[in-house]
């Protein structure tokens, strides 16, 4: 959105304000934030948004279900997981994923795989590590070990606490309502990193809001900078997350005795920050969020039968391809 933003001259840049000396940040505060929370604001090279509150795309999982089927871990690969799938539907009869067609998942998923899914204006939508992605639902679509839950809603997340499925795949700031779902169950769940290629260099998908700041007034754009400079604190930050689930955005904050004492009471409270260190944020490019929708109808196509993964990505790339390079 803030590529659209730009491209209508409404938001104006931040470097100027981050650099002065009086009101900016310091270079010790900016190395607070993680890396990939920074560039997940910079077009072109300037940084046109700043952090606000992030997540990642996480994996929750049913144990009672695991169990039923004989497994006493969630997978850590993609080969493991297709494996527990058709385990999972052999030994009880449940399919193992609720899936939620959204294409943030997808673009975790290509990362996991070690792929990208945009270069110098071209996506990667035909790259082996994107062709494995659509290939995998198919498989799951074909063996029936997957079901699709209806678009916009969080079907997903009753069908893991009702037992109904093994795994779902969600924003980390989704803890809260399955913990809600799961009450007084909370031993029969947890959430992990999404599987990879290659555990020994994982990654996933970074999601979240960021802050612009709109071309108005010197003196409104100064005030909107001294806020957006004050909400990301450390003590915001850990005073937000702490209080809606997000991730804090500061290095920092994972020195905070409430941020500790939250990681404690749960063994799985930690597991989407330490995902931090090696999360990737989503392109930020004029046309992407058309892109968005075309890669939903392509997931959807495979999931229903009509597409194979690969005829699915291949043409993906075209359609988004002329979508990003509309003039």
């Amino acid at each position: 959105m803030t590529a659209e933003y730009v491209n209508a001259g409404a938001v104006a840049t931040l470097d100027a304000f981050i650099a002065d000396p009086k009101t900016g940040l310091t270079p010790e505060e900016l190395d607070d934030f993680f890396p990939a929370v920074l560039e997940t604001n910079r077009l072109n090279g300037k940084m046109y948004s700043f952090p606000f509150c992030k997540s990642v795309l996480m994996m929750y999982f049913n144990k009672k279900v695991l169990s039923e089927a004989g497994l006493a871990q969630p997978p850590k690969t993609w080969d493991e997981f297709l494996t527990q799938a058709r385990q999972i539907k052999a030994n009880t009869g449940k399919r193992a994923w609720a899936v939620s067609v959204d294409t943030s998942t997808i673009d975790g998923m290509i990362f996991s795989m070690g792929g990208d899914v945009i270069k110098d204006k071209s996506t990667l939508f035909d790259s082996p590590e994107s062709v494995k992605v659509f290939e995998l639902f198919e498989t799951l679509a074909k063996e029936d070990l997957a079901i699709q839950i209806p678009p916009n809603t969080y079907d997903d997340e009753t069908a893991l606490s009702q037992d109904q499925v093994a795994f779902i795949f969600r924003s980390s700031s989704g803890k809260s309502s399955i913990s809600l779902l799961m009450a007084n169950r909370q031993d029969q769940w947890g959430m992990s990193n999404i599987p990879q290629a290659d555990p020994a260099h994982p990654h996933t998908v970074l999601y979240g809001p960021n802050i612009v700041v709109f071309n108005t007034t010197p003196d409104q754009q100064a005030a909107a900078w001294d806020f957006a400079k004050f909400f990301t604190s450390r003590e915001q930050s850990t005073r937000w997350a702490l209080g809606t689930g997000y991730m804090p955005i500061r290095k920092s904050s994972a020195q905070d005795p409430k941020i500790q004492a939250m990681w404690g009471e749960w063994e799985y409270n930690r597991a989407a920050y330490d995902c931090l260190a090696f999360a990737r944020p989503e392109p930020n490019a004029p046309g992407w969020q058309e892109v968005r929708n075309l890669v939903d109808k392509s997931l959807t196509s495979v999931l229903t039968g009509l597409k194979t993964g690969k005829d699915a990505a291949v043409e993906l790339k075209k359609a988004a391809d002329a979508a990003l390079n509309k003039k």
